[in-house]
């Protein structure tokens, strides 16, 4: 790709295509904003049960991307509270976005990752073999986090690049 391209947390959407929104729901990542301190996506709290999050993204491959190069998507992901870990994983699913707006099947070579309350970037290669420069490729971002003992956790996302 020769460049990063960040994309912006505030373009995330739900599942069904809303924009998302600082209070969340059910199954929904919440923005959690403090201008000039921090911005990350927020998932529900998990409290001796599991919570599983999702949030979408479309990004336009830039005109210079080498058509059929892997990308890698970077997700800075981690838990956040207080409680004890089960299994809390970060998983990404990529589509090719067809002209007429299909997809097709999931182009995400990388299984889920492993996180815990340390920020870390996982990394998520994406097969290029049927990527062009100028393509959309649509992104789900899913966080499952498992509380096992009372406390109170849930995922967090606080950047998305792809390079």
């Amino acid at each position: 790709l020769g460049e990063t391209i960040r994309v912006p947390l505030m373009t995330g959407r739900t599942p069904t295509g809303l924009v998302l929104d600082a209070t969340g729901g059910a199954g929904l990542f919440s923005i959690a904003l403090t201008p000039g301190t921090s911005l990350k996506l927020a998932g529900e709290t998990a409290s001796s049960n599991t919570k599983t999050d999702k949030v979408n993204f479309d990004v336009r491959l830039p005109s210079n991307y080498k058509a059929a190069s892997d990308l890698t998507l970077t997700v800075n992901a981690e838990t956040d509270g207080a409680g004890t870990l089960g299994t809390c994983t970060v998983d990404a699913e990529v589509f090719l976005v067809a002209d007429d707006g299909t997809h097709g099947g999931d182009i995400c070579a990388t299984a889920a990752q492993a996180i815990d309350g340390t920020n870390t970037a996982k990394a998520f290669t994406i097969t290029g073999a049927t990527l062009t420069a100028g393509a959309v490729i649509h992104v789900q971002i899913t966080e499952a986090v498992q509380e096992t003992a009372g406390g109170s956790l849930n995922g967090v996302i606080s950047g998305i690049r792809l390079s």
